[in-house]
């Protein structure tokens, strides 16, 4: 994981005006603004097993959405699997 991404993404949530903070429960961050909170995961290369993984953490955290990023190709199963999960 680049901590230069993680830099970016960052800047990205802060200027839509949300709180962010590293290494919430798992997540690599989690951006907060009222009723709108964002579980972000930065994975070089995810698995079917991550995104399920990372939907069940999101999903115990009451209400946040999950966002993965990454820089690698995404097959067709893993794009399903995230959109079966809601991330």
């Amino acid at each position: 994981m680049s901590n230069n991404l993680l830099d970016v993404l960052t800047e990205i949530f802060s200027t839509y005006n949300y709180s962010v903070r590293a290494k919430k429960k798992g997540f690599d961050l989690f951006a907060e603004k009222p009723n709108n909170n964002v579980a972000i995961r930065v994975l070089d290369s995810p698995s079917t097993d991550d995104v399920r993984a990372f939907a069940d953490a999101v999903a115990g955290d009451g209400g946040a959405k999950g966002l993965i990023v990454s820089m690698a190709f995404l097959t067709e199963e893993l794009k399903k699997a995230a959109k079966q999960k809601e991330i």
